[in-house]
């Protein structure tokens, strides 16, 4: 760029610059260098502050490096937890795994045949981050059909309130009192011929039920009672290898509650670290014997009571429940009894073999 008559400007790279700059000696001219812009013009500048470039160049590698290292592994729709953590890593899934000899094929392979809860796996590998998909296995509610002959029995003693036969001939009524495992629906049935055809028998039988209940609750209970004693013991693993931040493994507590907590460190909470920490907090206790007064034996007596309900009615209709309760000095418990009625299907199928009866009119052949 022309300035005057005698003065003008230019610009040119580094390597042609050597050339300008002897072209212009040889011929006289005087040439002066007013800016160098550029990366070697910065080191040239910086060149007598060693500690700075060294950092500079090892911070370079560093990064250069690791993007040859997975540093975060994420769960698509889902969370990392410990157990999926050490899965993960038996097969070669984790912050500081070496990405250029992974065979995430393999890994596969070797994830579904190890974890057969699982029916999709893969690993999507994106820069330094390892995308990881799952998908629990679903079985499908098959139920295969049995083609073998059978009655329709009770399953408790009970009185029929209603029955309904799909196949099989009743052989009950309603108002009926059976006895457990007594016939209800006959598999045999006969046709208008008096010909008997064996079948599976299908029917719902609903019948009142009545059952007592005893439920003892002891008055001296072990009770869990903690002293205060708290110890936690945390690991850490960079790139791949842990590292212990305590001496023993456990800690000197005859009983204790242990929990595990896992956490994946970040840079000023934004930046994924190859570090995974695991703590274990062990909180230590004592058992010593509780005597209960008999309003708490009660009440836990009394809870016993609903749970044992809910097993016996399951699907079925509760009609009535009632209950008396009374200390038992001689064994030092509190005794519940209880009385229930309710009404459930009593239907259960009861296999039989079936051999036809010979024709009495069929001759049998004379040796």
């Amino acid at each position: 760029m022309p300035i005057n008559a005698h003065l003008f400007t230019f610009r040119c790279s580094l390597f042609s610059a050597y050339k300008v700059v002897s072209e212009a000696k040889s011929a006289g001219v005087k040439l002066t260098i007013e800016k160098g812009i550029g990366l070697p013009f910065v080191i040239n500048k910086y060149r007598k502050r060693t500690g700075l470039m060294v950092g500079t160049l090892i911070s370079m590698l560093i990064i250069m490096l690791s993007n040859l290292f997975i540093w975060d592994v994420q769960i698509v729709d889902g969370d990392m937890t410990p157990e999926l953590y050490a899965a993960l890593k038996r097969v070669g899934c984790y912050s500081g795994r070496y990405i250029m000899d992974y065979n995430v094929t393999d890994a596969k392979m070797q994830f579904l045949l190890e974890n057969d809860e699982y029916s999709f796996f893969a690993i999507n590998i994106n820069g330094t981050i390892a995308m990881v998909e799952l998908k629990k296995r679903v079985l499908p509610d098959i139920e295969e059909y049995d083609y073998s002959y059978c009655h329709i029995v009770a399953s408790d003693d009970a009185q029929i309130i209603d029955i309904t036969a799909q196949r099989g001939d009743p052989v009950v009524k309603v108002g009926d009192v059976v006895e457990k495992g007594q016939i209800l629906v006959n598999g045999e049935t006969m046709d208008k011929h008096n010909v008997i055809h064996p079948v599976r028998s299908i029917a719902t039988v609903n019948a009142k039920m009545n059952k007592l209940i005893e439920i003892k609750i002891p008055l001296k209970q072990p009770e869990k009672v903690y002293t205060g004693n708290e110890l936690t013991k945390t690991r850490i693993v960079v790139f791949g290898q842990q590292i212990n931040l305590f001496f023993a493994e456990f800690p000197d507590y005859e009983l204790c509650d242990v929990e595990s907590s896992f956490d994946r460190i970040k840079l000023f909470n934004m930046i994924r670290l190859p570090i995974d920490s695991f703590a274990e907090k062990f909180t230590e206790f004592r058992i010593e014997e509780k005597v209960l007064n008999e309003a708490e034996a009660t009440l836990i007596a009394e809870k016993s009571f609903d749970n044992d309900i809910k097993i016996y009615v399951n699907d079925g209709q509760l009609i009535s429940k009632t209950y008396t309760t009374k200390i038992n000095t001689a064994e030092n418990c509190l005794v519940l009894y209880g009385d229930i009625t309710f009404i459930k299907n009593i239907a259960v199928v009861e296999p039989f073999d079936y051999v036809p009866i010979p024709d009495e009119t069929t001759s049998i052949p004379q040796d």
